[in-house]
């Protein structure tokens, strides 16, 4: 679910990209792969995560913080399996 102002298929290939690019650059680093990218801003959090068959892209207002905890582990559980 994304809020009426933001379009899921732009927030789709914005994801993408920025998944994208900062695997690229980790493995540079000598990195092997990325398996979740968080961003903290000014309006809350947006949690990009590779979970083998495509990216789950979660935003969060950043009212709740308290709430991103579990919302970290469900989706690592996720990208576990």
């Amino acid at each position: 679910t994304m809020p009426n102002d933001l379009d899921p298929e732009s927030i789709g290939v914005w994801a993408l990209g920025i998944y994208m690019n900062t695997e690229n650059s980790l493995k540079k680093m000598g990195q092997e792969r990325v398996y979740q990218i968080v961003a903290r801003t000014l309006k809350g959090y947006v949690v990009i995560a590779d979970f083998g068959g495509g990216l789950l892209v979660t935003v969060s207002d950043g009212k709740d913080t308290d709430a991103l905890i579990p919302l970290m582990r469900a989706i690592t559980q996720l990208v576990a399996q």
